[in-house]
């Protein structure tokens, strides 16, 4: 026969491990090196992050969802990179131009400049430019 503290300490295993695995199944692939947010901004950290939701945050306390549809080249040299980001986030939310904290849930968080440009009959879009010299 089974003890109440058995059945208690073999309920609890079994719930920790499934959440470990749940947590491990739902992280989406991004390798730190070429995916995280808190080293210098390439377009090689954003390309493997197209398609991922991001959340933003600025002026309000409300976290807003926006997924990354789009890493576009601008002319770029031996000694600059230019590309531009595209976020398509709900219609019912407007940002205005600014500087917005982006969250990724594994890639991590950093501050950006978006611009609002444009909206369809589901999704308002936003862009960010960057211009870096290597």
């Amino acid at each position: 026969m089974i003890t109440r503290r058995q059945f208690v300490t073999t309920v609890a295993g079994l719930a920790i491990a499934g959440l470990a695995s749940t947590r491990a199944m739902a992280a989406p692939a991004v390798t730190p090196s070429r995916g995280s947010l808190t080293g210098p901004l390439r377009k090689s950290v954003f390309l493997p992050l197209i398609g991922q939701t991001f959340t933003v945050s600025g002026r309000s306390p409300w976290l807003t969802p926006m997924k990354l549809t789009k890493v576009s080249d601008g002319s770029s040299s031996k000694r600059t990179e230019q590309f531009s980001l595209v976020f398509a986030g709900p219609r019912d939310v407007r940002f205005l131009e600014g500087i917005y904290t982006i969250t990724h849930s594994v890639a991590g968080k950093t501050k950006m400049l978006l611009q609002p440009k444009g909206r369809d009959a589901y999704n308002r879009y936003y862009t960010a430019v960057f211009n870096l010299l290597l």
